[in-house]
């Protein structure tokens, strides 16, 4: 275990995971821009997959930031745990709709006909909070943690095949998490092997883009929105 704020609970045969709360000081208040770009019912991320086979979960500290949204878009920081195929997903991050600003859990079931989702209250703009999702073999169960609290928990039918740290937008007209002078965080981020033990996070930060521009590596890193 590298991270000495991260753990592993074993209850039964279930392998939970928790962290504590992060102490380090809140960044600069969060700030947001207007992209001016039109709705393209099309969703954008910027990030890293760490491919590592029989991942058993994901952890990272994020910066809750509070980006600009337009109608039915969203805009989502997050760590997840996807499956095989385009249909299989578990995470947790900060996210803003149009409407509110909260923490939200989200996976999905092949075959379902929409996504789960959880909405729980927004932790304070410009804070840092710890954000994971555990899987446990033995039973399917994967666990969701905010700032080392277990906030639900669900049994799917597949297995992890990597972990992604991202943010994501979805509509062009919202703005990615991250302004040039407060850009979304990412820091700290581990991953768990199919032995259980903790590894620093690898894989390759998405290259920019027009629109969206990241910086750092696989462990640390930032992304914003051009806002162009």
């Amino acid at each position: 275990m590298r991270h000495p704020l991260v753990h592993i609970l074993r209850a039964g045969s279930a392998v939970l995971l928790a962290a504590a709360t992060l102490v380090t000081p809140p960044q600069v208040l969060a700030a947001s821009c207007n992209p001016h770009r039109a709705a393209d019912n099309h969703a954008y991320w910027v990030g890293v997959t760490d491919p590592l086979s029989g991942t058993r979960a994901v952890y990272s500290q994020i910066k809750t930031y509070d980006p600009y949204v337009s109608g039915s878009g969203f805009s989502y920081a997050w760590v997840m745990l996807p499956g095989p195929g385009s249909s299989s997903w578990a995470q947790i991050g900060p996210y803003r709709a149009a409407s509110r600003l909260t923490t939200t859990i989200q996976w999905n079931q092949p075959g379902d006909p929409a996504p789960t989702q959880m909405d729980l209250p927004a932790t304070t703009v410009g804070s840092v909070h710890t954000y994971s999702v555990g899987f446990a073999p033995s039973t399917h169960t994967f666990v969701f943690y905010l700032d080392g609290a277990t906030k639900a928990s669900t049994t799917l039918s597949w297995a992890p095949t990597s972990a992604q740290v991202f943010s994501e937008i979805w509509q062009l007209s919202s703005q990615l998490m991250g302004d040039a002078s407060s850009k979304e965080s990412f820091g700290s981020t581990e991953i768990m092997n199919s032995s259980g033990s903790w590894q620093w996070y690898s894989g390759t930060l998405s290259p920019p883009t027009t629109h969206f521009s990241d910086s750092g590596g696989p462990v640390t890193f930032f992304t914003w929105d051009l806002c162009k």
